[in-house]
């Protein structure tokens, strides 16, 4: 019976000297976040990132208390939906000297809407836990960068003139209009294509960055000019190119516009001859009225 008592008296002077250093029957505690950043996230679908939650604890943890560490997501944007496999998990520290235990939790990040191509945003996951009688509490944050990808949803052109009917030496002027239906900004490249150098076109504009809806007007109108310098009759085409402005390694796509040209030698209009023949008529009628006139005197 004493002999057992002596233990407990043991027992309890070691415990008088170890909880001090746990600071009070409080065993220190950390938590440890990482997670990559996503690639971009197309819409209408997903990307799954892993959260690796590290939970520490210190010196003096005598009894297997649960800890439950928890993981939530804040400052999500509007057009992402974000999904943690679990939302938390249980943790008993055992070791009286301290240690550490690791859970990697997938996280599902889906692309509700369509939003502005490769705009950087972030979400904020949020790692804490309250502790237990013995473990102190603790938190931790970390931002994750996300974007949505370019969705390439193609151009829509219009020429308003795509056949040019020209006197050799006279120029006319056309208008392409080009709206951009894609998420994101594009960068654009006009060639004139299969046209001799009988024809000189120029743009004002043969490269430029067309907005999308979500950054600006995504219509733009460019003056082209066509110039005659022989005649005959060509078929070509317009070549518009196309990229997302932001990432350039993303791929160029290419729509053709098809355009005739005719040009001819100067000479008298159908018009002028027209109105030659409306004198002509003009002066026989009225010799013919003065002969009559003279043969009745």
């Amino acid at each position: 019976m004493s002999m057992a008592f002596g233990k407990a008296i043991i027992m309890v002077a070691i415990l008088a000297i170890l909880l001090p250093s746990a600071e009070g029957c409080f065993v220190s505690s950390g938590i440890d976040l990482d997670v990559s950043d996503p690639q971009p996230i197309p819409p209408s679908d997903s990307v799954t990132i892993n959260a690796n939650v590290t939970f520490r604890w210190g010196f003096g943890s005598f009894l297997p208390l649960p800890v439950t560490v928890y993981l939530e997501v804040k400052d999500v944007p509007n057009w992402l939906y974000v999904s943690p496999s679990v939302s938390s998990f249980s943790v008993t520290p055992k070791g009286f000297t301290g240690g550490e235990e690791r859970k990697v939790i997938p996280i599902k990040l889906t692309a509700s809407a369509e939003t502005k191509a490769f705009s950087y945003e972030s979400i904020t996951l949020h790692a804490y836990t309250n502790g237990s009688f013995l473990v102190q509490g603790s938190e931790t944050e970390k931002k994750v960068t996300v974007m949505q990808d370019f969705v390439d949803k193609g151009i829509s052109t219009q020429l308003s003139d795509s056949t040019i009917n020209l006197v050799k030496g006279e120029s006319e002027k056309v208008y392409l209009n080009i709206t951009n239906m894609c998420n994101g900004d594009i960068y654009v490249k006009i060639n004139i294509m299969n046209l001799s150098s009988d024809w000189k076109v120029t743009a004002t504009q043969p490269e430029l960055v067309i907005s999308s809806k979500y950054t600006g007007t995504p219509t733009k109108s460019i003056p082209l000019t066509f110039r005659a310098s022989g005649k005959g009759t060509e078929e070509g085409w317009i070549e518009v190119t196309y990229s997302p402005s932001s990432n350039p390694g993303w791929g160029e796509k290419t729509v053709a516009i098809p355009v005739f040209v005719k040009s001819s030698e100067p000479g008298i209009s159908g018009g002028a001859i027209a109105s030659a023949i409306f004198l002509l008529l003009i002066i026989a009628l009225i010799i013919a009225i003065i002969w009559k006139k003279y043969k009745k005197a």
